[in-house]
């Protein structure tokens, strides 16, 4: 018997955690035969965008960071193969027999429970493996994941995104949800009031964005060739703040005690909680009232993370007694949710407390 050649097929959006749990399906076939090579198939621009260029469906992944996930998963090969009209055409049998056991010599195949390929995407999964059969290609129908009784899939954690439900969609995932780009010139507004934000260009056009608001998260950025981290907060949405709303989303990052020019170098951001949604001042003042405290909510998450309670109490009690006596209708509620986290922390994880 020859080496036996595992393979499995499919777009991997997101490579979440349903999708790590079918290649662990893959290493278990591969340790029953003793010896054998794993193989992901999967395709660039993802076949949604060729076949359904109006939808502009969003994604989780630009498909050069998905393939880097999918071999950080360890043991695989990874085939991005280049989806064009021609190959949308092809049926299933074409494929199986041309590109996957004659090209990669595919003996095991091993189908997404809800994955379907070929012309039309309409076989069953009875449909493939009579095709397996023909073929000498045998088939492995594979396992959904669940998460509390939820399955698992890239549609529904880039619901999860869109609604700020940045929590879950990191349990689902499997990790922090980021977003990625270089620096670019902005408006210079956030510097005027004392808080130099960093705008993102995103490298990825289609990528998920969640809902606007602002958000807690990491920085990172290269810094005399390491990775340098930061505490930071993010605002998405379209600057209603003070009478300068555009038709276009700003994805603007404040680094905390940081002073830096970075224009043109890139910056990830990992979102680490949905703190409010975008709301709309009535003056600078009062927007630069805002983001004091913002600043504020950074600290104290962070503080709570790292479990110091005392840190995050004096935090927010040097916040009330600095900007206590100048609230808002407006800037008031921020005060009164940080007084919230703050109250629920010794009953919560850390890492849930806001």
């Amino acid at each position: 018997m020859g080496k036996k050649v595992i393979a499995t097929i499919g777009s991997f959006d997101g490579v979440h955690r349903g999708h790590a749990m079918l290649l662990e399906q893959m290493h278990s076939i591969a340790q029953g035969y003793g010896e054998a090579e794993l193989h992901v198939v999967t395709f660039s621009p993802y076949p949604s965008d060729v076949l359904r260029p109006d939808l502009r469906i969003e994604h989780l992944t630009a498909p050069e960071e998905r393939n880097q996930l999918l071999r950080e998963l360890g043991g695989v090969e990874v085939h991005d193969l280049s989806f064009t009209e021609a190959l949308a055409a092809m049926s299933a049998e074409a494929f199986m027999e041309d590109v996957l056991r004659r090209q990669i010599g595919v003996t095991d195949l091993v189908i997404g429970y809800d994955h379907h390929f070929g012309k039309g995407a309409s076989l069953s999964i009875e449909d493939y493996e009579r095709l397996g059969q023909r073929l000498g290609i045998a088939i492995h129908r594979g396992r959904s994941y669940q998460v509390d009784g939820e399955v698992v899939s890239s549609t529904r954690i880039r619901e999860c995104i869109k609604s700020g439900d940045i929590s879950r969609a990191a349990l689902l995932l499997g990790r922090r949800y980021s977003l990625k780009g270089k620096v670019v010139q902005g408006q210079q507004l956030g510097r005027k009031l004392g808080y130099p934000t960093a705008n993102i260009d995103l490298g990825y056009a289609t990528q998920v964005l969640p809902q606007d608001g602002v958000y807690l998260v990491r920085a990172y950025l290269r810094e005399g060739g390491r990775e340098a981290e930061y505490k930071a907060m993010l605002y998405i949405g379209t600057r209603p703040s003070i009478d300068q709303a555009t038709m276009l989303r700003s994805i603007e990052a404040h680094l905390l005690d940081f002073d830096r020019d970075i224009y043109g170098e890139e910056l990830v951001l990992q979102l680490e909680r949905f703190f409010l949604p975008e709301q709309r001042f009535a003056s600078k003042e009062e927007l630069k009232l805002a983001l004091s405290l913002y600043e504020v909510s950074v600290r104290m998450y962070f503080a709570l993370e790292e479990r110091q309670v005392s840190e995050a109490t004096q935090i927010l009690h040097e916040a009330e007694r600095r900007y206590g006596d100048r609230l808002t209708p407006s800037t008031a509620p921020i005060l009164v949710r940080l007084q919230e986290s703050l109250t629920h922390a010794p009953h919560r994880e850390a890492s849930s407390s806001l």
